[in-house]
């Protein structure tokens, strides 16, 4: 069995991070026990209060890098993975889920989204 990621793994910061639009990762403890391998423990942040580190709302909105959009809290992360860390798969993931955000921005309001 792989190594999880734990805190080694994260962006080292005096303060705490924002974390809208990161890669993070998700407390092994938090999944059940069939889903803890490292590919499930990255978490790729997309809106929510939570995002924001002193928000009172602690809920984080995003996707598994399998697609699977759900919301976790702040407490359920470790933090940002560092750069070095990042498996080349889970990068050319995490560029295709930032593209997808991108262009959910940037379609009309009034547009319906079939993506969702």
């Amino acid at each position: 069995m792989r190594s999880l990621f734990d805190e080694s793994h994260t962006v080292q910061s005096d303060e705490p991070e924002n974390y809208k639009g990161k890669l993070l990762i998700i407390r092994s403890e938090v999944l059940k026990e069939e889903y803890r391998t490292p590919e499930n423990q990255l978490f790729f942040a997309v809106s929510g209060s939570g995002c924001e580190p002193y928000s009172d709302d602690r809920t984080v909105f995003g996707s598994f890098l399998n697609g699977e959009k759900t919301h976790l809290q702040r407490s359920d992360l470790i933090g940002i993975i560092a750069d070095e860390y990042i498996p080349n798969w889970a990068k050319e993931r995490a560029e295709q889920l930032v593209s997808e955000t991108e262009k959910q921005k940037t379609a009309p309001k009034n547009s319906i989204n079939f993506n969702m």
